[in-house]
């Protein structure tokens, strides 16, 4: 399978190409690995691609959302584009991302069109939905069905985005799939900057914490399930998934960690409110397996341990 891929210097775009290339994916399961995918990439120039060397199979393409004639190389010949990226913020204006983002991703979308790619993937965001109807509740969760009225920019960007893959799968162009995903937690290839890292790093060498907050999260592996199922399935054709997985009160969160390496530091602040239930059901029909606080104290384990041997040293032979 012939692949086009935005954001693969990303948080989810290094944990895809690792499963799609990486040798461990292919031991595990035959239908992975170089000998199955073909994979391009749109990187920008100057960015930080040291955590990407293993991959030596992957065509890159420097360019952006912006370069019309970097996104026509990019899906040329191509069968599918995974469409990650986003321009980052919020130090560019409002603007700026808006014209990046939504008119790059149209741009993205017409150049699949003209070179003829059978499936197009889009990863959105739950930030779609700003007003939550009054009949949500446990027993009723939000689930895909819910209209989408977005509360800010970055929410506002993505529905924008989502409107088009309807357009196109609508004009029978090619079928499109889109994922909205609530906070993804998992390694970075900056280390530091992964989920939580802080609070790890604060609470391993005995700090005080003061948090508050809650969050809905979803681990990047059930995400990366989720894409490598949909890929060539026809049945994902003009689908639209969730991918969350549970709702965790942050103060809970840093009590977990803090009992999980053994700390001394203490953990402060409030309570946050409870998440608006939210439906994963159909993700689950897709095959994708969510572990909820077993997969979150895994994870922890793996920073903390990444934070005492590395600190936040870049390493993608780490993972």
């Amino acid at each position: 399978m012939k692949i086009a891929m935005t954001g693969i210097t990303g948080m989810v775009g290094s944990h895809l190409i690792n499963k799609l290339h990486g040798k461990k994916s292919a031991e595990e399961d035959p239908k992975l690995g170089p000998a199955n995918f073909d994979v391009r990439a749109l990187i920008r120039e100057g960015s930080v691609v040291e955590h990407l060397k293993p991959f030596e199979e992957v065509d890159y393409v420097i360019g952006g959302l912006e370069d019309k004639e970097s996104l026509n190389k990019l899906v040329e010949g191509r069968d599918v584009v995974i469409h990650l990226a986003h321009f980052p913020g919020p130090v560019q204006t409002a603007d700026q991302l808006v014209n990046v983002n939504v008119s790059g991703s149209f741009d993205l979308l017409e150049a699949a069109r003209r070179a003829k790619v059978k499936q197009f993937i889009f990863i959105s965001a739950c930030n779609v939905f700003g007003q939550v109807l009054p009949t949500v509740n446990e027993e009723r969760p939000l689930d895909e069905t819910h209209p989408v009225q977005p509360g800010t920019l970055y929410g506002s960007i993505k529905s924008a985005i989502e409107s088009f893959c309807f357009f196109f799968q609508k004009s029978r162009y090619f079928d499109v799939t889109i994922f909205r995903p609530v906070l993804v937690y998992g390694v970075r290839p900056e280390i530091q900057k992964s989920e939580w890292f802080n609070t790890v790093d604060f609470l391993a060498t005995n700090y005080n914490v003061d948090v508050k907050g809650s969050t809905k999260y979803v681990s990047v592996d059930s995400v990366i399930q989720g894409i490598v199922n949909s890929l060539g399935n026809k049945d994902c054709a003009g689908k639209v998934y969730h991918l969350v997985d549970d709702h965790i009160h942050n103060m809970e969160l840093a009590k977990m960690i803090a009992e999980t390496i053994d700390s001394f530091g203490e953990v402060e602040g409030t309570m946050g409110e409870n998440g608006v239930p939210m439906s994963n059901q159909a993700a689950r029909d897709l095959g994708v397996t969510f572990r909820g606080r077993d997969g979150v104290l895994e994870y922890i384990k793996k920073i903390h341990e990444l934070q005492m041997t590395y600190g936040g040293e870049r390493k993608i032979e780490n993972w």
